[in-house]
């Protein structure tokens, strides 16, 4: 399952990476017709009602609730039983939570900063960066893993990872010879579709559980070195400029990996600030609300898997923060479900023509992903929508 592997190389990699968040700055919109928000009801505009009792679909209404087995690899995975008992669970979760979840994202999006903003905006996507970057950033997958033009020397990659903060402390020798020209140049293109150029495009069958993804990391590394360069030369707020906007075009992959290392991108800017001794030119969002960004961001999926009534998926995407997470972290689950589900071709319908999100992607997947992976551990106690929602309300910290 190549999707589960490289997802897991690039957690391990990055280390306790659900801390990121607490570290992160706010992402400055290229220009301001970004600066609203896609789904967030306009003025006088109201989401979905959700009626007191939504009917539940067929699926998650005229079967049985066994008890829920997630399975192992070594056993082959959740059974068919197992995967049917847990869809009815989530959908019953998600008709109980989703004014909650609206709510808190609303009262969330109150504060003066205004985090990812870039996916949640319907952004032209007319410029595509899929072909500039597929030859520079290389790809993580455990068949062909491949390296790009942009590939640092590793002595380099280790010096800027250890001792932890060593990178504030180079010089212009360190980062001599180096052109960053393609940071600047990056800036003529407003999104990344990862179906645009590259391994997922050009690797027939390729759906969503065995989805490769790119080296995100060669891209953390230069823009530590892009941010310190800038320090070093007065220059750190173009050099802001340039990584918030690689970060952008992260973030625009869709997938939860690419959210979270774009809030990487901005605690590294807040550290560059920081070591300047300078206020950074936007103001950067407290640790609280990056976490509740977080769990917002992991719990809106599981509004939109399949079972879930179609005005409580509705309503919650129109509520979500990061929707375009959300759609493309259910696609897997729809297709892979097809079989079981009777209303699956309506979910990938419904969830492919999403405006503002990656469109080709998400018609690849949909087409591609034909069932679930055997090694698949479904959600528990620990970790489905009850879990994040509890942590969203009562403002725990997993």
């Amino acid at each position: 399952m190549k999707r589960a592997v490289v997802m897991a190389v690039v957690v391990v990699a990055l280390g306790a990476c659900w801390w990121w968040w607490s570290t992160a700055t706010p992402s400055t919109p290229v220009d301001a017709a970004r600066a609203e928000p896609l789904g967030r009801p306009t003025d006088g505009e109201q989401p979905p009602r959700v009626t007191a009792n939504p009917t539940l679909r067929p699926f998650a209404r005229e079967r049985p609730t066994p008890p829920l087995d997630p399975g192992s690899p070594s056993d082959g995975g959740p059974s068919a039983e197992a995967v049917r008992a847990y869809l009815t669970r989530n959908a019953a979760d998600a008709v109980k939570y989703v004014d909650r979840f609206c709510e808190e994202n609303r009262t969330a999006g109150e504060g003066p900063q205004r985090t990812s903003q870039y996916v949640e905006r319907d952004p032209p996507r007319r410029h595509d960066a899929a072909i500039y970057l597929d030859v520079r950033v290389g790809w993580l997958d455990r068949h062909r893993a491949s390296t790009g033009l942009l590939q640092l020397p590793t002595s380099l990659r280790e010096r800027l990872e250890n001792p932890p903060g060593n990178w504030l402390t180079f010089t212009d020798a360190d980062y001599a010879g180096l052109d960053f020209s393609w940071m600047t140049q990056l800036l003529d293109f407003d999104h990344w579709s990862l179906a645009g150029d590259g391994l997922l495009k050009n690797e027939d069958g390729v759906g969503f559980w065995d989805s490769p993804l790119p080296n995100y990391l060669i891209l953390r590394d230069w823009a530590k070195l892009r941010l310190v360069k800038g320090k070093n030369e007065h220059d750190l707020a173009q050099a802001s400029l340039e990584v918030r906007h690689v970060g952008d075009l992260i973030a625009s992959n869709g997938a939860w990996v690419s959210e979270l290392m774009r809030s990487k991108f901005y605690g590294l800017e807040r550290s560059a600030w920081d070591a300047a001794g300078q206020q950074p030119a936007e103001p950067l969002p407290s640790a609280d609300d990056l976490e509740r960004l977080r769990q917002s961001t992991f719990a809106s999926h599981f509004f939109l898997f399949p079972g879930v009534p179609k005005e409580v998926r509705e309503k919650a995407l129109a509520c979500a923060r990061v929707r375009c997470v959300a759609v493309t972290e259910a696609l897997g689950m729809a297709a892979g479900t097809r079989d079981l589900e009777p209303d699956a071709a309506d979910d990938l319908e419904w969830l492919s023509a999403q405006p503002g999100c990656d469109r080709a992607l998400a018609q690849q997947y949909a087409r591609k992903t034909t069932s679930l992976p055997q090694d698949l551990q479904l959600p528990t106690s620990t970790s489905d929508l009850s879990h994040w929602m509890k942590l969203l309300t009562d403002g725990g910290v997993d």
